[in-house]
């Protein structure tokens, strides 16, 4: 009996091992496939862009994706291009953008196409007693050097001829940052040769100018206007600049109180780059990725309220068409 059932243990156990065999087996078999099995290949593409913009390429690769989720998009802000991306996004005042690009970021010939358009303006306190003034004389490119620069303007009597001893405080930026270079372009300066009070950041600018009555400062206008209302938010008042140096505001000049009359005005060239500019989309060789170039066209046709929304100003519907139309070139080339 006892033999019988060690025979039988033996047979149950050999049994066991040969299924064990036979599953592991199967096993391996199923990892080695799994090995060999082609990947599933992720279209993807590589967006860079200075840190303002960066909030803004984000959203229009997420609404993108939305539509086309398996689309991987990366986007990373710089100030620089590196590594030749797919793309690369820029504001400049200059319709050369090789001129803007530090030497040695590309090793091809540029591609531009503009996108929108923004600009920096002067701005100070509402409650300032001395801004109604200027709103009919305006503030001269040399006052505003003698502000920003030398500080030789320090006195707001100064520039409304009224007996004030009331000072200018003028504020500027501490962080190297494209605003800065803009309005300091204006001035016909570099960012670091700006005078004033340092504070960091748009958000900075906007919150020293709000706490200082006799301030004045330089901030893009999408912090500076209500998207809602098309007017300066709050305790904040646009300081006009008076272009043609005549000592007044002119109905061509007076556009600076209202959002849409400002916007025309950067687009038909009235309000000067700099210190308008204008957001280039740009590549370093003619792209002829299909997926880029879709994603591109899909910008141009789709973007603009998701551009005007972030406080941009959209192009022309001819500049958008003609943007397009390169795209498009771009596609039949082999």
């Amino acid at each position: 009996m006892q033999k019988r059932l060690l025979r039988l243990f033996s047979v149950i156990c050999i049994g066991l091992l040969g299924l064990y065999l036979v599953t592991g087996s199967c096993s391996n078999r199923g990892s080695q496939d799994e090995k060999h099995r082609p990947r599933k290949i992720i279209p993807y593409i590589t967006i860079t862009g200075s840190l303002e913009l960066y909030p803004l390429l984000s959203q229009l690769a997420f609404e993108f994706n939305r539509i086309y989720p398996d689309v991987r998009i990366d986007v990373t802000p710089g100030s620089s291009i590196h590594n030749q991306p797919d793309i690369c996004f820029r504001m400049m005042d200059s319709e050369n953008p090789a001129n803007t690009i530090k030497e040695g970021s590309w090793d091809t010939s540029l591609i531009s196409m503009p996108l929108a358009y923004d600009a920096i303006l002067p701005f100070g306190n509402k409650t300032n007693p001395y801004l109604e003034k200027l709103k009919s004389s305006g503030i001269t490119q040399n006052q505003f050097r003698y502000i920003f620069l030398d500080a030789t303007l320090d006195h707001w009597g100064q520039l409304t001829k009224a007996d004030s001893s009331y000072q200018i405080n003028p504020f500027t930026r501490t962080d190297l940052c494209e605003s800065g270079e803009i309005w300091s372009s204006f001035l016909g300066t570099d960012q670091s040769h700006l005078t004033g009070t340092g504070v960091y950041g748009e958000a900075g600018m906007v919150m020293a100018v709000r706490k200082n009555t006799y301030s004045i400062g330089y901030a893009s206008m999408r912090y500076i206007y209500d998207r809602k209302t098309f007017e300066p938010m709050g305790d904040l008042a646009v300081i006009p600049i008076d272009l043609d140096k005549n000592g007044k505001i002119d109905i061509y000049e007076n556009f600076f109180n209202n959002l849409e009359d400002l916007s025309y005005a950067i687009k038909r060239g009235s309000y000067p780059s700099p210190p308008a500019r204008t957001l280039f989309i740009i590549f370093g060789r003619p792209p002829v990725n299909k997926l880029v170039n879709e994603f591109i066209i899909w910008i141009f046709e789709n973007g603009r309220q998701t551009i005007e929304d972030a406080g941009y100003v959209a192009p022309d519907e001819n500049i958008i068409n003609k943007n397009i139309t390169r795209i498009n070139d771009f596609n039949q080339l082999p």
